[in-house]
């Protein structure tokens, strides 16, 4: 939140972002442009809603949803050390 110009609960962070490109960054970008949301679903590559609910994060594609997740995936407590 600090990066923002605010406080820890100042507020929805998509507002406080948002507001924090109007404020400051849109002007600092030579040739910044903004896109409606709703114009993509337009494209021809737009995947609606329901058939990228199981994506990872970083899946662009009908073909690569999210299997199952590996169990060690995720950081495991090492029990030599006293941390992650």
């Amino acid at each position: 939140m600090i990066r923002y110009d605010c406080k820890p609960g100042a507020g929805i962070i998509s507002k406080i972002k948002y507001d924090f490109w109007e404020k400051y960054q849109k002007k600092n970008i030579k040739n910044a442009f903004e896109i409606e949301y709703n114009s993509l679903k337009k494209h021809p590559l737009w995947i609606n809603k329901k058939e990228r609910e199981n994506f990872f994060a970083d899946a662009n594609e009908k073909s690569s949803p999210a299997g199952k997740i590996p169990k060690n995936a995720f950081l495991q407590k090492d029990p030599k050390w006293n941390c992650l």
